[in-house]
């Protein structure tokens, strides 16, 4: 055969011809194309791989591997000790962690059971046995379940653009420093019943229409914000500068783990969430998050402080967001602030390239049932005329196209701030702007947002002094009031006249009414879905 083709082959992956010759590994025709790999296992065996072969189910014969144990390279590193050993998820993947000067081993697949007696015999002769499986869903299951059953820590890599192994990572150029800066992040998983679905959830997108129906898929979820914020899914909040889009985010999270309604919208949930902050350090989330939560209660407060996540580092996230995902189901909402900072590598305005990301970060969410929002700024013309639209939205419209809900928050020349909804085929129109949006006022003392309805009035010629009302301030916490409950509160809080106050009760509140002398808080149905 032509053995320069197979040689050609493992070059690729920057595996030299004497590893190979090391480990035994020879080569053998198949027809003018193809070859195979055959690799000698310690029982004596030989597997046999085609790389390249399009029939999968003849790509690779383990028919032969009878006997045990199944494993390959064990008796290669049989007098070795040090610091580290990979068990891997194949038998190039060993070749590959050979060429970078680490002794590791491979069972026959991921889905092999571990011999307890050459874990336990590796475990003696090296101080960490890390396990190293594909970054594909079998590979992310079978790592946690044998992570948590053995103790063993698990070592999670980078993958883009296709890599999902260690023979990637090589063939992608990555040298022994870099494979070295990431294996004291490997760490040991808690493997639980719930990454059983979500692995099942991961590995399944085809339902029948009675499934669907019956709302018997893995992908089914309630909205994490009923009617408006769906779950498993990717939405974005859009804004311009200093618009204030950082500051509510981490106010959403805040009630979401407390349970408190977010600017009027009640959810019911208690969840943990995590918060990508890629542009701020600790020091300025320490200050915002010591003022956010000095109003709640000694209670709320230990429910922020445990159900927060912040993440600082804009680097893997992938990886990242999976290995924090799978060790914990609670986590129901997740914040990429901003968005460009995890897309570094390439172009903004590039749609493909964009698209790819939306649908890696959507494809996290369905996986674990979790919603993805992310942050990103506006485009400039959007900013400077003040008017939001789907398509204010900076760089490439996949930004807006690839998202299930599109929310948008602005800065008004008054100092007030303004947050909308722009996209969402779920949500009713009637909720949506320019139709309906909320004025947000900044309680400075706990950088917490509060909504208000300020609806103008029309100056008479006597130069009333009184040119808007603030309902929510006037109803407070209250659904309904009656007349003179109302009159009473506007009278205090502004020291209007008795006809100016019941003149504005009839223009602006007739709407409200209930019942002869009875309304509603105009601010109470503002989002109620």
């Amino acid at each position: 055969m032509n053995k320069n083709k197979a040689i050609e082959y493992f070059n690729s992956y920057h595996i030299p011809e004497k590893i190979l010759e090391y480990y035994g590994v020879s080569f053998k025709k198949k027809d003018e194309d193809l070859f195979e790999i055959l690799y000698p296992y310690d029982n004596g065996a030989m597997k046999i791989c085609t790389p390249n072969f399009l029939d999968k189910k003849f790509r690779t014969d383990s028919s032969n591997l009878n006997g045990s144990p199944k494993v390959f390279g064990l008796r290669k590193i049989s007098n070795k000790n040090g610091k580290v050993c990979f068990i891997t998820g194949g038998e190039k993947d060993v070749l590959s962690f050979a060429a970078y000067g680490y002794p590791s081993i491979c069972f026959n697949s991921e889905t092999t059971g571990f011999d307890s007696s050459i874990i336990n015999d590796l475990k003696s002769r090296f101080e960490r046995v890390i396990i190293c499986f594909d970054n594909d869903a079998t590979g992310i299951e079978q790592s946690s379940k044998k992570s948590s059953e053995f103790g063993l820590p698990v070592l999670t890599l980078p993958e883009r653009e296709g890599r999902k192994d260690i023979s990637d990572f090589r063939k992608a150029g990555f040298g022994k420093e870099e494979l070295d800066e990431l294996i004291p992040n490997a760490i040991i998983h808690e493997f639980t019943v719930d990454d059983e679905f979500n692995s099942f959830a991961a590995e399944r997108s085809r339902f029948t229409a009675g499934e669907i129906i019956d709302g018997k898929t893995s992908l089914d979820s309630n909205d994490l914000i009923p009617g408006i914020l769906p779950a498993a899914d990717v939405s974005g909040f859009v804004g311009g500068s200093q618009s204030g889009k950082s500051l509510v985010s981490i106010q959403l999270l805040k009630c979401l783990s407390t349970g408190k309604p977010f600017l009027g919208l009640n959810h019911g949930n208690k969840v943990r969430s995590v918060y990508l902050s890629l542009e701020d350090n600790v020091n300025a989330i320490r200050s915002r998050l010591i003022k956010q939560i000095s109003d709640l209660t000694e209670e709320e407060k230990n429910l922020v402080k445990k159900g927060i996540i912040f993440e600082f580092s804009p680097f893997d996230i992938e990886a990242k967001l999976h290995e924090i995902l799978k060790s914990d189901n609670s986590i129901k909402a997740i914040i990429i602030d901003p968005m460009s900072e995890i897309m570094v590598e390439g172009d903004l305005n590039n749609t493909s390239y964009v698209r790819k990301t939306i649908q890696m970060l959507r494809e996290i969410s369905r996986t674990y049932g979790t919603s993805i929002i992310y942050i990103h700024h506006i485009n400039k013309t959007a900013e400077i005329n003040g008017y939001v639209s789907k398509l204010s939205v900076s760089g490439s419209h996949a930004f807006e196209a690839s998202v299930r809900s599109l929310f948008f928050m602005q800065k008004e020349k008054d100092g007030s701030s303004t947050i909308g909804i722009v996209k969402g085929n779920h949500i009713k129109d009637e909720w949506k702007y320019p139709k309906k949006k909320l004025t947000l006022y900044l309680d400075e003392g706990t950088m917490t947002y509060h909504q208000t309805v300020r609806i103008d009035l029309k100056k008479k010629e006597n130069n009333n002094p009184a040119d808007s009302i603030d309902w929510l301030l006037v109803f407070g916490d209250d659904e309904e009031l009656t007349t003179k409950e109302i009159k009473k509160r506007i009278k205090d809080q502004y020291g209007m006249a008795e006809r100016s106050i019941e003149r504005i009760i009839t223009e602006v509140l007739t709407p409200y009414r209930i019942s002869t002398g009875v309304y509603r808080s105009p601010g109470f149905e503002l989002f109620q879905l």
